[in-house]
């Protein structure tokens, strides 16, 4: 018998609907969250010298002390945040890995995980696989996708929860989250005893002047940092992620990963050292990238701009469509059909997600002008 923590659990539909283009003809992808562009070079270099040299054996369960080094050292001079490379850092594959050691870590049976509504998939699914129970925080619209401070206290009033996840910048709906409101929901974290697992994949990516501001500033002890080189510089098939947290937490989440994957492959870890050396110069470079990308998406959209927020991280348009069709589904299905551009339901976030479709711009300038434009004549005639 399959365990009962599976029922409930589907495939994700970001998935879906990339296999989707995949298999389909003269689509256009507006699916996938992943950078579009290369690696900077250093990081090929060294990936490939150390698979050449002896790195195909295994390495320290924790991950490369070099490496957890260089991590806790970018952390204090780019971040302001201390954090011991012995004690408090471990590398994982990938932040999804990163996610589920730390839900294990902290999470018993029956125990309620606030996660966010549009959040990205596998939050939901993963506080069911550890034996918790998802209880959505709701991210509107109408106040700019920002956490309702009013209802997360109700709820920490009323169900206790033994955490909550944050995801700023976010995905889908590119919004980050504000300092007071950041505050706010610390606070309340404290006051209740939660711990607050903050998948901060998107930190690197942000525009017109906003910032990135870890919870861990204002409530360290409570704070598991989850991150990754996935996104800043476009490493997601290397799957190198890590988790920072106080020793008090990070204990469980070590082993959690211990008895999980082991550990992260050597070459890939080496060269996310070597991400880390050069990424001043890289990362100038990958945000005039998005910016331009993103001024491309504002004046496309133009036209539907009270359907959406601009982006102020991340690289996604969480756009509205629910007087359109009565489900996010329908809207792309027939978006593929009628125009072949593919991008990915808002269900797959959350149900009030189904309100809108996430369309990412993290493509060739070509493909974003054409597939916008097709969008754009599809609303307006349909």
């Amino acid at each position: 018998m399959v365990s009962r923590r599976f029922i409930g659990v589907e495939p994700s539909l970001i998935r879906r609907y990339f296999e989707v283009v995949s298999y389909g003809k003269d689509v256009i992808d507006l699916t996938i969250g992943q950078p579009f562009f290369e690696p900077p070079r250093e990081v090929i270099e060294e990936y490939v010298r150390v698979l050449k040299s002896g790195g195909h054996r295994y390495g320290p369960n924790a991950g490369l002390f070099e490496l957890r080094d260089a991590i806790c050292r970018m952390y204090v001079e780019d971040w302001g945040l201390n954090y011991d490379p012995r004690f408090e850092c471990t590398i994982v594959c990938g932040a999804s890995e990163g996610i589920l050691c730390s839900l294990l870590a902290v999470v018993e049976e029956g125990d309620r995980v606030l996660v966010p509504d549009p959040g990205y998939v596998q939050y939901r699914y993963a506080v069911k696989i550890v034996g918790g129970k998802p209880t959505f925080y709701h991210l509107k619209f109408e106040r700019g996708f920002q956490p309702d401070i009013e209802e997360l206290k109700n709820l920490a009033s009323k169900f206790r929860p033994k955490a909550i996840i944050l995801n700023s910048p976010c995905n889908p709906t590119s919004t980050i989250i504000r300092s007071e409101v950041l505050k706010a929901i610390c606070d309340i974290a404290v006051d209740y005893g939660m711990t607050i697992i903050s998948d901060e994949v998107y930190d690197r990516i942000v525009y017109n002047g906003y910032k990135h501001i870890s919870p861990a500033k204002y409530a360290y002890d409570n704070t598991i940092i989850v991150n990754s080189f996935s996104k800043a510089f476009a490493m997601a098939g290397f799957r190198v992620g890590f988790v920072l947290a106080p020793k008090h937490l990070m204990n469980a989440i070590y082993l959690a990963h211990c008895y999980n994957t082991n550990c992260a492959g050597k070459p890939e870890q080496y060269a996310a050292i070597k991400a880390i050396e050069v990424r001043k110069t890289f990362l100038s470079r990958i945000i005039e990238w998005y910016e331009e990308r993103r001024s491309i998406v504002l004046n496309i959209l133009g036209k539907l701009k009270d359907r959406f927020i601009p982006p102020e991280g991340a690289f996604y348009i969480f756009l509205r469509v629910d007087d359109i069709f009565d489900s996010s589904i329908k809207f792309v299905d027939s978006l593929i059909e009628k125009v072949k551009v593919a991008c990915v339901p808002g269900k797959a976030f959350g149900e009030y997600a189904d309100k809108f479709v996430r369309i990412s711009f993290s493509t060739d300038i070509k493909s974003l002008k054409e597939g916008l434009s097709r969008i754009v004549s599809f609303v307006e005639n349909i």
